[in-house]
């Protein structure tokens, strides 16, 4: 079953499409991004594998959110969302036999492709 939605991102928001491959490189794991006194959401780094990708986690009452990202080309190629209170896992991520291609042959913000 094939299902499609649409979307509007930006590099600035937790779960955005695509991150600035530039800050992408920056990023460490266990670096704290975020903390929302008001929800009490934390953003982090989750886990960095250098040159090809960087997860970043998402976590609150109630939920946890792991994004991982192509660390070339800034893409958003899997995507985890686990709420223990309702016993819910999904999880996303990115197929097939040219995702990773086109994933890095895909025009970076500035302008430039990723290499």
């Amino acid at each position: 079953m094939t299902e499609g939605f649409e979307r509007v991102d930006g590099p600035g928001q937790v779960g955005g499409l695509f991150l600035p491959p530039d800050a992408i490189g920056d990023l460490r794991a266990g670096d704290d991004l975020d903390h929302d006194p008001v929800t009490n959401v934390d953003v982090s780094v989750a886990a960095v594998d250098p040159g090809s990708t960087v997860t970043i986690r998402e976590s609150g009452q109630g939920e946890v959110s792991e994004l991982t990202y192509d660390a070339r080309s800034g893409l958003l190629v899997a995507w985890s969302y686990q709420n223990p209170y309702q016993y819910q896992r999904h999880d996303f991520r990115l197929t097939g036999q040219g995702a990773r291609q086109r994933a890095c042959a895909t025009p970076t913000p500035g302008g430039r492709r990723a290499r």
